[in-house]
């Protein structure tokens, strides 16, 4: 019931200062836009505090409330605030991490797998992080090389970002390969979150590129399509397009969406060995006039190899599932393997097997 608030537009030496108005049923107006100047039983009300002053940068972001707790952002610094009941300092405020921070614009409150209240972030160092119970630090990991294309000084906009609750994504644009505004869109779907052996979490990762990568700010509206009604995201470009409602029809801005799956690599044998795709059968939805390309990339990128025909997801009968033959997709003389399947047609695929039929070439 307070309204918190951080840093300054002007000033400086308060860009390390949080603060908060008072309750809503504290005596007096404009509760909501106001710090109390008064004292109560001889001591004065403390409604500010400074966060160690430069250290770890100034502000760049709060976090709203997760069960009773909100969260302040510095470039390398994070600082939880419990309420404490003290009429005169109303908030315990505790450093929680100081080598993990966020970037601006890049702090979004959201969910995790499960449906619980989460906080996601951008740190400069390191990518995108969650913010759990007890301020609890976890990495998402999945984007080591992209990340490093990323541009933190950019000089216009270096990062927006939003949640689209209706199908639990959180999206961020950002600036890359030394540019200065946006031209890369990540997307984590939050409820394909995993936690992996080694304490990170992984998968969930998309990307795109283009007009809708090019978002310069971001929000999630609400709009009602059809009797559904939700908050879609919205993105604001330059001239001549400025506002553009994503996630509608089978274009961006009049091109073609075209989609790609690429697999991590799969070394079936092991390094020392070789192996052969023999045959193959693709498990898809069905789609009477779609088709979809498919491809395998031999040792990281040595050999692509393209199936000579289009794959056809029209069903043989009435099946909304169908089974595809690809019986010209072989190769040989692999140590890792990854599937590449793309658009070519198909408004609306889903690709839910792939099974190989592998031979062992030789033993190094």
């Amino acid at each position: 019931d307070r309204l918190i608030y951080g840093g300054h537009w002007t000033d400086v030496t308060q860009q390390s200062t949080v603060g908060w108005t008072p309750p809503r049923n504290d005596p007096g107006l404009g509760n909501s836009e106001r710090a109390p100047l008064v004292t109560t039983g001889g001591q004065s009300i403390n409604t500010t505090e400074i966060l160690d002053n430069y250290t770890g940068g100034a502000l760049t972001g709060l976090a709203a409330s997760t069960y009773g707790t909100w969260y302040a952002f510095k470039w390398q610094r994070i600082y939880s605030a419990v309420r404490n009941g003290n009429v005169t300092l109303a908030y315990d405020i505790n450093t929680i991490s100081t080598t993990r921070g966020a970037m601006m614009n890049s702090v979004i409150r959201a969910v995790d797998p499960d449906g619980g209240t989460t906080i996601y972030f951008l740190d400069p160092f390191v990518g995108p992080c969650r913010l759990g119970v007890g301020g609890v630090i976890t990495q998402i990991r999945g984007l080591r090389t992209t990340w490093q294309r990323v541009n933190t000084g950019a000089t216009s906009v270096v990062c927006c970002g939003l949640y689209y609750p209706n199908k639990q994504q959180v999206k961020w644009w950002l600036s890359v390969d030394g540019g200065n505004t946006p031209t890369l869109e990540i997307t984590l779907q939050t409820s394909e979150l995993k936690m992996m052996p080694d304490g990170m979490l992984g998968r969930g990762w998309s990307t795109a590129t283009g007009k809708i990568a090019t978002a310069r700010c971001a929000a999630a509206l609400r709009f009602t399509v059809g009797s559904l009604t939700t908050d879609l995201p919205f993105i604001g470009t330059t001239t001549p397009d400025f506002a553009q409602r994503c996630d509608t029809g089978t274009t961006d801005n009049g091109t073609a969406f075209t989609a790609t799956i690429i697999t991590k690599p799969f070394a079936k044998v092991g390094l020392l060995g070789r192996f052969g795709v023999l045959d193959s059968y693709l498990l898809t939805t069905a789609d009477t006039a779609g088709s979809i390309k498919g491809g395998l990339i031999r040792d990281q990128g040595v050999e692509t190899k393209l199936n000579p025909t289009t794959i056809s997801l029209a069903p043989k009968g009435t099946e909304t599932d169908v089974i595809t033959h690809l019986d010209d997709l072989v190769i040989g003389e692999c140590r890792t393997l990854s599937i590449m399947l793309t658009d070519n047609g198909a408004t609306n695929w889903r690709a839910q097997r792939l099974d190989i039929k592998v031979s062992p070439e030789d033993m190094a």
